[in-house]
């Protein structure tokens, strides 16, 4: 039996199949012998997931001061939930979270942040920057 009618079409999807065409079977055997070039490939990208980066002290900074966001942004967050949302602090949420936003993907990418940059973007925000970074 092999789940297609005279006219071409599946029994079981309803499909049609042109004439001659190979149709799907479930006696046919997968190539189970490993590609060594896949397996390599694999191998090497598994690698680079599993790798820990090599952190610099200037991007381990500003991993630190993205932390110090979020806690300020939490601490934002509880006074909202207490009943104080104005304007004002959701706007000043918001621009922690632009700013978190920024630092945590580039650093995600491994993008390098030039340092005036990220003084300006703190200063518009009205972050302060560690004293430690540099720049």
């Amino acid at each position: 039996m092999t789940g297609v009618d005279r006219t071409g079409t599946s029994q079981f999807t309803g499909t049609q199949h042109a004439p001659g065409a190979v149709r799907p079977c479930m006696g046919h055997a997968m190539n189970t012998i490993p590609d060594g070039n896949a397996e390599q490939k694999f191998q090497e990208l598994l690698t680079k997931l599993v790798t820990l980066p090599q952190w610099t002290e200037k991007q381990q900074l500003e991993l630190e001061m993205a932390r110090d966001i979020s806690v300020q942004m939490l601490q934002i967050a509880e006074v909202m939930r207490d009943g104080t949302a104005d304007l004002e602090t959701c706007l000043i949420l918001l621009k922690y979270a632009k700013v978190l936003e920024f630092v945590m993907s580039s650093l995600a990418a491994r993008r390098e942040i030039k340092p005036q940059t990220l003084r300006v973007i703190f200063k518009l925000a009205g972050l302060t920057v560690d004293e430690a970074y540099p720049g």
